[in-house]
């Protein structure tokens, strides 16, 4: 008669952080059995690389469609700032002199 359960021996090294970190897992699983708590772990470890494949392919979709763009020179912020109502040779911008003019100033 076959068995429908397969045997398997897992060993801690209570020295590694990583396996006493799943020591004290297995030690807090509330109730679930230790070969049930691992099929979980393997399980959710799967899903996580499968939902990262999928991230990383939704992402790479969506960078494929935007426009390419060359890298501009840097600019200095003094240079790059420039005020939308500014007086140009004595001539003040339309919204500037609208502004004035409603203030009484002609």
């Amino acid at each position: 008669m076959k068995s429908d359960r397969r045997e398997c021996l897992i060993r801690l090294n209570l020295n590694d952080p990583d396996d006493k970190a799943v020591d004290e897992m297995l030690n807090h699983r509330n109730g679930v059995t230790v070969s049930k708590f691992f099929v979980n772990a393997v399980l959710a470890g799967k899903k996580n690389q499968l939902t990262e494949a999928a991230l990383r392919q939704i992402i790479r979709e969506e960078l494929a469609h935007l426009p390419m763009q060359t890298a501009a020179a840097p600019v200095h912020e003094a240079q790059a700032y420039q005020p939308q109502d500014t007086l140009h040779a004595g001539k003040m911008s339309g919204a500037a002199d609208d502004f004035m003019k409603s203030m009484g100033f002609d």
